[in-house]
């Protein structure tokens, strides 16, 4: 929720203090997402307004079919995130940057700097580490070709 402070006429986003009240509370503010959160499939969930959540599952972007009721819902639940790191957004810091309690990173873009509106990136790690035939099987990387020449950084004699 977007509230007007007494003191300061910018606006601050308040929400309960960690993800779980937030999942669980009566406004259940991340309850379009929890799941998304929760699946170790995912390495990205991006949220580009109330009703266009994308996520990336084995590096494809897939739009999901999880929505917000609308903008309020969705800055419900942008609160939740910023207080379950301790952090506040307003006008004046538009821009947030944080790991979320997991480990994940957490970016998210508020107006005006998002012309559109507000948008939250959440990028998850791999529960355990990619290993080199993880990497190759993902095109992700390849040995390098030998040439049958020496490296440039290999010693001479």
């Amino acid at each position: 929720m977007v509230r007007v402070g007494s003191r300061d006429t910018r606006p601050m986003i308040v929400a309960p203090s960690t993800l779980r009240a937030a999942e669980s509370g009566a406004a259940g503010a991340l309850q379009p997402i929890a799941p998304l959160l929760h699946d170790t499939s995912l390495t990205e969930i991006m949220i580009n307004g109330p009703d266009a959540i994308f996520v990336e599952r084995d590096g494809r972007v897939l739009l999901t079919d999880r929505r917000f009721a609308d903008e309020n819902h969705l800055l419900s639940a942008i609160g939740a995130l910023v207080a379950s790191v301790g952090r506040r957004m307003d006008l004046s810091d538009p821009v947030l940057e944080a790991r979320l309690p997991d480990g994940s990173r957490l970016t998210i873009v508020l107006p005006p700097v998002a012309v559109d509106g507000p948008m939250v990136t959440i990028r998850k790690f791999a529960t355990s580490p990619y290993g080199i035939d993880d990497l190759m099987a993902a095109s992700q990387w390849r040995p390098p070709a030998f040439s049958g020449r020496p490296s440039r950084l290999a010693p001479t004699c």
